[in-house]
């Protein structure tokens, strides 16, 4: 008999949300805290799906996204999903609402707009910095729907978005309760998936080169721009022009100094690593196949398909990525363009590999004998 005593926790369930999902959360901790008391409510953030199984969220490292797979609370009334009532096609303009958000990724975090959208009295600062519901609002509004009557995207804290007209409670079928001890493999995945320090890491270094970026640019970058991605966006608009092609070295030349590059070049070292010993795995199950299933087994083969939907969406946009780039790389002959368009062809490359070999550990497992 097991002994041990089981935490429970409560957690998204993936391939259940949906793009244009919000999904609501708290957690422990003096900020989560003092939001849910001051707004008198069980919710202190909000995240907005954008992506297969990725969540969009502005956090105190920037505007990132994060798996669905490591979202969780540990009280029921932590968590909410919320869903459109009706659905949302692209708009006139041809975009979706994930279009309006992905548009804000790499911009700073407000806090102080964060607490004015509670007190209005303090008011907030206009530098292109955004909080988490105030994205979510920001996005919809621009794509035609008011979350919030009468308010204005800067004035939604999160558990505003509970009273949307717009939106209907979904919780039930998105959520699954997970035990640290009748579901061990899935509730360690959870959390081994959240505490991921990647997603941070780079967003940290990107806002850090953004801003030596508008340092050496001074004047001849546009007021507007506020992050890498809007930062892209002008390069490539404005291709042709004076100001972008002599801002192309320059640009590239912080992105070096400020490590971007060796950062991917050292994701992609990580990523082979990963292969090499997935392709071993894969190498020793194939020779194995004659051995009986056994519990710890199936509970490996159990995690690798769980995982398998991220890692499908994962590998069918870092595809896209590069595609994309080199495209950019193409039209524009511009040197940025071409270093990222060679990054994210090596990161596709390597995801590739790993998924092949993951391919192969799940085929060869599946083999074994009852």
């Amino acid at each position: 008999m097991n002994n041990k005593s089981e935490d429970t926790i409560f957690a998204l369930r993936p391939g259940t949300i949906e793009i244009d999902d919000i999904v609501l959360t708290s957690h422990s901790g003096i900020t989560p805290f003092a939001i849910r008391t001051f707004t008198q409510s069980h919710i202190s953030h909000a995240a907005l799906c954008t992506m297969p199984d990725m969540l969009f969220e502005a956090v105190r490292d920037g505007v990132m996204r994060r798996s669905v797979i490591g979202t969780f609370a540990h009280r029921s009334e932590w968590i909410r999903v919320l869903r459109p009532r009706n659905p949302l096609p692209r708009n006139a303009d041809g975009l979706r609402v994930a279009d309006y958000a992905d548009a804000l990724y790499g911009r700073g975090y407000s806090r102080q707009g964060a607490v004015a959208s509670r007190f209005p009295i303090l008011g907030g600062v206009d530098d292109g910095a955004v909080f988490c519901s105030q994205s979510i609002a920001q996005a919809y509004l621009q794509y035609g729907v008011t979350l919030v009557p009468g308010k204005t995207p800067s004035q939604v804290y999160p558990a505003m978005l509970l009273t949307s007209p717009e939106l209907t409670d979904v919780t039930g079928r998105c959520i699954r309760e997970l035990g640290s001890v009748s579901n061990t493999a899935l509730y360690r995945l959870v959390f081994d998936t959240a505490n991921q320090e990647a997603p941070g890491a780079e967003m940290r270094m990107n806002r850090q080169a953004f801003e030596a970026i508008q340092n050496e640019l001074g004047s001849s970058l546009p007021g507007s721009v506020h992050s890498l991605t809007e930062l892209s966006i002008w390069l490539s608009n404005e291709s042709s022009s004076n100001a972008v092609r002599q801002a192309d070295a320059p640009v590239l030349d912080v992105l070096e100094r400020k490590g971007i590059f060796k950062w991917y070049e050292d994701f992609s070292a990580d990523a082979r690593a990963m292969a090499a010993i997935l392709e071993l795995a894969a190498t020793a199950a194939e020779l194995s196949t004659g051995t009986r299933m056994d519990p710890e087994t199936q509970a490996l083969l159990n995690d690798l398909q769980e995982a398998i939907p991220l890692a499908e969406a994962s590998l069918a946009r870092r595809e896209s990525t590069a595609q994309d780039y080199k495209n950019l790389a193409t039209t524009t002959g511009l040197k940025t363009f071409e270093r990222f368009a060679s990054a994210y062809k090596k990161q596709h490359e390597d995801a590739l590999r790993i998924h092949s070999a993951r391919t192969r550990l799940m085929d060869a497992l599946r083999r074994r004998s009852a």
